[in-house]
């Protein structure tokens, strides 16, 4: 039983961790891309860092609902 309190404990911070990196990487996007590159460009990084960082949203919430599903 405590394993299995480990194992969900381990995969709820892991979930946290991934959607606080993706929560930095949409809140820093336009301090990530550098200001030499053209304006389209630019703003093509731009969405493709808001891309990843709602990708680490929905990582993180499928690890936390596995973490809580693991108690289950």
């Amino acid at each position: 039983m405590v394993e299995q309190w480990v194992h969900a404990g381990v995969l709820v911070l892991m979930g946290l961790g991934v959607g606080l990196l993706g929560h930095w990487g949409r809140t820093h996007a336009l301090v990530l891309v550098p200001d030499h590159f053209e304006v389209f460009d630019r703003e093509r990084r731009i969405r493709s860092l808001h891309r990843g960082s709602c990708a680490c949203y929905i990582a993180g919430l499928v690890l936390a609902g596995a973490g809580v599903l693991a108690l289950v």
